[in-house]
């Protein structure tokens, strides 16, 4: 028994060397890229010799970790190259620490890599030495877990690991790129609040961050073409209209009024979208979302509301700012880079033919049906510094 492990040993060694054999002829220090949390990385010494073991040294009890990597070699998506390099390491005598570094240094590099499973595995051995900074690990096994597409079960479990070591830093789930699947998931909400809470505030900041954050540098309207063109679910695919306005989810009716109110009903409810976030102000943040009916007859009602929140997500000011659901009226917004904006009324005119277009269910006036909308009245508002809405000035209009 004694032989036979010695040879695997043997074997294994050797397999390993003439993999890299034809690409390092002579011995020369490696510097490994820059690892994730900072720390300076281990020089990696190869070589295109390596001294074998004696059956003695590979039956020593000092040397069991070494027999324990060759053992993993053989089952684990490490490369040869990686799993020789930390061999020598132990053969020069490295500490626990520099061990553990090393397999998460090339945990770092398989995530560049897009290499996810790989990654996981290297992080796994690290893990398993525990000689290196555990939150910041576990984090990173987090992000890895959920860039695998993993968002549960594995990916929670290193969270809360990394929780339980202080890891208080709530931002990373609610804006890095590697948790973005899991934050298009509903159970999101639920998962976050397992960890960092449910309080107004800290759901506030989750509300907000699932939005579609903007900075104004140009105006945003929303007039008669805005609201009627895109009635059509044809029209809506094509202009990702979907992708670029998500559903507000129901966890958060304290900050949209009526989100809740008729979700179990057999339609299944009002559509609650967020039109866009305003959070660049360090007293206030703006939200704009629609809300729009599942059916009706010619137009589908459709309204805007502009709220407007302290900090800590008490509302400040909400007023409704564009409208659609009437055969005679209409309104809409122009919003400015410095918040101000102006709400115009609109009287609005059909083509003839266009409600017997409209015979069919699910078929809704659009802009095309549109004979006219003369703009009738326009008042102009401001946001001030605390997150009123002020009106500034109201004109009688009698223009196209």
């Amino acid at each position: 028994m004694k032989t036979i492990i010695y040879h695997l040993t043997i074997i294994i060694a050797l397999l390993a060397v003439g993999c890299v054999q034809e690409e390092v002829d002579q011995a020369e220090i490696i510097p490994t890229q820059e690892p994730l949390d900072g720390k300076k990385p281990v020089a990696i010494l190869t070589s295109s010799k390596i001294d074998l073991p004696t059956q003695e040294e590979a039956l020593d009890h000092k040397t069991g970790i070494r027999n324990k990597i060759f053992k993993k070699s053989l089952t684990t998506d490490l490369n040869q190259l990686a799993t020789i390099e930390i061999v020598q390491l132990i053969e020069q005598g490295a500490s626990q620490k520099e061990i553990a570094l090393a397999y998460e240094e090339y945990g770092d590099n398989w995530v560049k890599k897009q290499e996810y499973s790989a990654a996981i595995n290297a992080y796994k051995e690290a893990e398993e030495i525990r000689e290196t900074d555990m939150k910041q690990l576990y984090l990173k096994l987090a992000k890895t877990y959920a860039l695998n597409g993993e968002y549960y079960g594995s990916m929670e479990d290193c969270l809360k690991q990394a929780k339980a070591l202080g890891f208080e830093d709530y931002k990373v789930l609610l804006y890095d790129e590697a948790f973005e699947g899991w934050r298009k998931k509903y159970d999101f909400v639920d998962g976050f609040g397992e960890l960092f809470g449910k309080g107004q505030e800290m759901m506030f900041n989750v509300f907000i961050a699932l939005g579609n954050q903007k900075n104004l540098i140009k105006d945003y309207t929303v007039g008669p073409m805005e609201l009627f063109e895109n009635t059509e679910y044809a029209h809506r695919e094509r202009v990702g209209y979907y992708k670029n306005r998500p559903v507000i989810r129901t966890h958060f009716e304290n900050f949209v009024e009526g989100l809740n109110e008729d979700r179990f009903s057999r339609e299944g409810g009002d559509d609650y979208r967020y039109e866009m976030v305003l959070a660049n102000n360090k007293n206030y943040v703006a939200v704009i979302y629609s809300k729009e009916e599942v059916w009706s007859e010619y137009i589908l009602p459709k309204e805007y509301q502009l709220v407007t929140y302290d900090r800590k997500g008490n509302k400040v000011a909400a007023l409704e700012i564009a409208k659609r659901g009437a055969l005679k009226r209409g309104k809409g917004f122009v919003l400015h880079p410095d918040h101000t904006f102006e709400i115009t009324n609109y009287k609005l005119k059909w083509k003839n033919s266009a409600k017997e277009r409209c015979d069919q269910e699910g078929t809704y006036l659009k802009y095309e049906d549109l004979k006219m909308a003369e703009a009738e009245e326009r008042t102009t508002y401001k946001i001030s510094a605390t997150g009123q809405i002020i009106p500034t000035e109201g004109v009688l209009l009698g223009m196209r």
